[in-house]
This record gives C-alpha cells, sequence and structure tokens, in this order.
C-alpha cells in the first residue's frame, strides 16, 4: 500500500544580514563567519555559485573587504582575488583614530600599553564591541591592512616592519565614530551587541560539540520492503527512501560547507542534498533546518527524520537523518567523515518533514 506523501507544518525562515549601516567612510571592514546561517562558505574565483573553489572558510578568523557588490564580497586569499556571498557574515566597522593614542589591555586609562608607541592619527582599527560600563571600545589593530602599511612603524631587530595583529581598548573620543549624532553611535552598538551575543552562542556550541562522546560506529545498513528488496520508491515509503539515499554518502570526507560526496559535505549540507532530491529547498544551516517539519518525541522516530542537537534553538550544532531503529546517518566531524551510529546523546528535537 502505498503512503500518502505530504509536506508538515513547514515555517520560513529568514536571515537578515548583519552588515552595519552608518554614513562613516568606507575602510576596508571586516568580515567574521556566521555559523548560526550555515556551517562553513566556499571561497571562489568568480561572482557565481558554481565558479571554482579555492577553500573554504569554517572559522571565526576576520576577514578583510577588498571590494563589494550587492550579493558578493572580494577578498584576496593565497594572493588571488576571490569571492565570498554577503549573507554568510557578520560585518565589523572599521574606524580610524583622528588622534594618536595608546592601545590599552583593558577599558581602563591607567591599564597597560599593548604597543611600544602611541597609534598615530589616521590608524584603521576594527570595532569589535564596545564596553557598557565605560567609553572604551574593544578594537583590534592589524599592521598588515591595507589603511596601516604606512601610517604606524613598529621595527624588530632585524630593521623589518613587525607584524603586529593585537586587540585592546581605545576610548571612543579618539575614533571618528565620535563625530556621529548619539542615535547613530546608539544604532551601532544595538548592532554590535546582537552580533556579539551570536558570536558567544556559536562558539559554546561548538565547545560543546567537541564534548561529544565518541559513538560506535556500525556496518551500514539499508531499508527494506515486506520482499527484502532496498526501498529507493519514495512512493513506497519517503522516509525509507530518504535513509536510503543519504546512506550512499558514508564514507564521504567531512567539509565545513561541503555539498559534494567526493569532495566533501557537513552535516546540514547532507540533509540539504538528500531533501532535495524529494522537492524541498532547505537551507545550509541545522539551526534553520530545525524550525521545518513536526515535532517527534524520542523513541517515536521514523526512518528519515531529523535528529537535531543543541541546548536550544539558538545553539543547534548538528544534525543526523534517522533510521527508525535507534541510529543514525550523518556527517560526523573531519576524523570521521559520514557515518552510520547509534544515535549517541539526547536529542535537543526531533522533526518529521514528511508523512
Amino acid at each position: 500500500m502505498k503512503n500518502k506523501k505530504k509536506i508538515l507544518i513547514l515555517s520560513s525562515a529568514f536571515f537578515i544580514g548583519m552588515g552595519l549601516v552608518g554614513s562613516l567612510p568606507s575602510l576596508a571592514d571586516e568580515l567574521i563567519l556566521n555559523k548560526e546561517n550555515t556551517d562553513g562558505v566556499y571561497i571562489r574565483s568568480d561572482k557565481a555559485n558554481d565558479a571554482e573553489i579555492y577553500g573554504v572558510i569554517e572559522d571565526f578568523n576576520p576577514i578583510e573587504i577588498k571590494d563589494e557588490d550587492d550579493t558578493w564580497y572580494q577578498i584576496s586569499y593565497e594572493d588571488k582575488d576571490a569571492y565570498i556571498g554577503k549573507s554568510w557574515f557578520f560585518r565589523l566597522k572599521d574606524a580610524k583614530l583622528i588622534n594618536p593614542t595608546n592601545l590599552k589591555e583593558k577599558a581602563d586609562s591607567d591599564s597597560k600599553n599593548l604597543t611600544e608607541d602611541e597609534l598615530d592619527k589616521g590608524t584603521s582599527l576594527t570595532i569589535l564591541d564596545f564596553d557598557d560600563k565605560s567609553d572604551f571600545v574593544r578594537v583590534a589593530y592589524r599592521s598588515k591592512k591595507r589603511y596601516n602599511r604606512t601610517v604606524n612603524k613598529f621595527l624588530d631587530d632585524k630593521g623589518k616592519d613587525k607584524d603586529i595583529n593585537i586587540e585592546g581598548y581605545v576610548r571612543l573620543s579618539s575614533l571618528d565614530l565620535s563625530n556621529e549624532d548619539k542615535e547613530e553611535i546608539d544604532k551601532i552598538k544595538k548592532e554590535y551587541q546582537k552580533i556579539n551575543e551570536s558570536l558567544s552562542r556559536q562558539k559554546e556550541a561548538e565547545r560543546q560539540a567537541e564534548d561529544v562522546i565518541e559513538y560506535e560506529e556500525i556496518y551500514i545498513t539499508y531499508l527494506v520492503d515486506d520482499n527484502g528488496d532496498i526501498i529507493d520508491d519514495p512512493s513506497n515509503d519517503i522516509g525509507a527512501s530518504i535513509y536510503n539515499d543519504a546512506v550512499e554518502y558514508v564514507g564521504s570526507p567531512y567539509v565545513f560547507g561541503g555539498l559534494s560526496k567526493e569532495e566533501g559535505i557537513d552535516c546540514s549540507g547532507l540533509v540539504l542534498q538528500v531533501f532535495s532530491n524529494y522537492g524541498l529547498d532547505l537551507p545550509h544551516s541545522a539551526k534553520m533546518q530545525a524550525t521545518y517539519g513536526e515535532d517527534i518525541e524520542l523513541g517515536e522516530e521514523k526512518a528519515g527524520d531529523l535528529i537535531f542537537f543543541g541546548s536550544s534553538y539558538d545553539d543547534i550544532y548538528h544534525v543526523a537523518i534517522a533510521d527508525g531503529f535507534g541510529n543514525m546517518v550523518h556527517a560526523a566531524n573531519p576524523g570521521q567523515g559520514v557515518i552510520v551510529s547509534p544515535i549517541y546523546d539526547t536529542p535537543f528535537v526531533i522533526k518529521r518533514i514528511f508523512e
């Protein structure tokens, strides 16, 4: 008997880019990956989703912007011009010093100076956060940024410029940002509060993921019908067919942001690719995928249900596809790739997309 196919309670999730808006001059602002929206982003040779892949961004290291249009940032990657999609990143605003200033270790005028000399007027600093107990701003100074290469000279023992990459504090009044009106400054402070709260959640989720216990690897199993034939027809059992499609990826390497069986894939990428075979275009984010479907209790999951791990909807860090017998197929981590394993921990939520 054929099962009815229907999509259950799809709720759309939208991401609004958090680029900060203001009337400041456009300096070489920096980007940080938003892992609440994706596990990783491909670096491409051109402004196209099918362009050659140079690499992948999978961490929180800052990236300097060289240029941009409505949908793409231009960056430098291994001394080559490269491009990344704009919607996957937080944008950190750069500001210039309007007078020579010491970079302080703490949000305190009496704290230690982090450089031997004052930073000169015109130095470009990346704003990282605003101290809510003082008028200090946490900033990053990078000597190799384009705006800083000729502003300050800090020499090493061989007379060469030091490569300085350091974070500290300066007073807001020492930045050109202070020339903005209070309403604009308050708007930027609120945006930074959202960014840093999000980054804190993401980093905590990664820490929890590192603490996950090792799980036992089992043999690959396919779900079969009453005749013992592997189910590959969704009109017969769509959940089993979804699971069997996912098992085809077992052995694929794990790559943040990946979508390829051969070159690598991540946990949400595996779900995205498998469910696309059934006419459903899911986002490339475990957190956003968890907004789809109907909640299912642990122990009542069936083949094809999605299993999400985390402590809340805000810090979901992993997704897998259930087999209905206490196991799951998933892109585990860089060391194991795509495997089948028991459900190794208590999921935060289980979702059923198709019935």
